[in-house]
């Protein structure tokens, strides 16, 4: 194993003259179930003391921690990261960065996925110290521009995105018992159906027959492709979308429980404290939201 880099070499304004060179010659890159589109990649430092808004984003954005470290905050889970961490957010994902060092450098790359990934909400982020060397070998590349450097930079960058892929694809998700693909039309085509009628959620018959398949296969295919039941799935959907309206309007929480298909205000309080460890109130009262867009995915 490579030894871990003492510090990342390249300060912020030279890594952000190299992110700029890289934007133009980004490549889609294949994963598992699909195509990954390069969006941006960028740099952000952060200095003692800095504390950023919680915000979210309507697309999927991953970092590597280059120097310093920094606490990350979402919904679920608090956590101290140093440099070789890395992680990934997908879209309407909130979090928030605080930071006492002098410095805290981040490589951040915001993505599309053709197929959209069910990630897991509770995030413990892992430290991947080679990492670190990708990243030096990308600046490198990319510095000294040689014949072929955009190839090799393209190279390093995969690398790099399947680190991030491999946190937020588990086996369930790549592939089924029966070997399909998990993000099947089947999936996409349900999770469609359950977000249209959120406030009016429509029974599994009813689904099955918009499908044109038994209620019985239907539950059996889901849950074979997802690893989770469709009750599970419009549980999380639901929770998904109060965090939206909590975080983006001034909505009564017990409109906004309505709004998500549960008439009833304490059983919906109860479900989102069993999923987030603290009351739509709290939540809410964490603090303001800022949002890059206003569109998600």
């Amino acid at each position: 194993m490579a030894p871990t880099p003492p510090s990342f070499t390249y300060t912020y304004e030279e890594l952000r003259l190299l992110c700029n060179r890289l934007s133009v010659i980004l490549q889609p890159w294949p994963y598992s179930n699909g195509i990954l589109t390069n969006h941006q990649i960028g740099t952000t430092l952060y200095t003692a003391d800095t504390t950023l808004t919680r915000h979210c984003h309507a697309f999927y954005e991953g970092f590597v921690l280059l120097n310093g470290g920094v606490t990350l905050v979402t919904p679920w889970k608090t956590q101290e990261l140093r440099a070789g961490s890395v992680m990934v957010f997908s879209p309407g994902t909130i979090h928030q960065w605080q930071t006492q060092d002098q410095a805290c450098l981040l490589l951040d790359l915001s993505f599309a996925l053709d197929h959209r990934v069910m990630t897991p909400q509770q995030y413990c982020w892992p430290v991947c110290d080679e990492i670190l060397w990708t990243v030096l070998l990308l600046c490198d590349t990319v510095q000294a521009a040689r014949p072929g450097w955009a190839w090799r930079a393209n190279s390093h960058l995969g690398v790099i995105y399947a680190t991030l892929m491999s946190l937020i694809e588990t086996p369930a998700q790549t592939k089924s018992t029966a070997g399909v693909l998990s993000q099947s039309p089947l999936v996409i085509q349900i999770d469609e159906l359950l977000r249209i009628h959120l406030a009016a959620p429509l029974t599994i018959e009813a689904l099955a027959n918009e499908v044109s398949m038994s209620a019985r296969h239907l539950t059996r295919r889901f849950h074979a492709y997802t690893g989770m039941t469709i009750h599970a799935r419009l549980d999380a959907l639901r929770m998904e979308q109060a965090v939206r309206f909590l975080c983006q309007t001034n909505l009564p929480i017990a409109e906004i429980a309505r709004a998500v298909g549960i008439t009833n205000a304490a059983y919906f309080a109860h479900r989102f404290r069993q999923r987030f460890e603290r009351s739509p109130y709290e939540f809410r009262k964490m603090g303001d939201v800022e949002q890059s867009s206003t569109r998600f995915v």
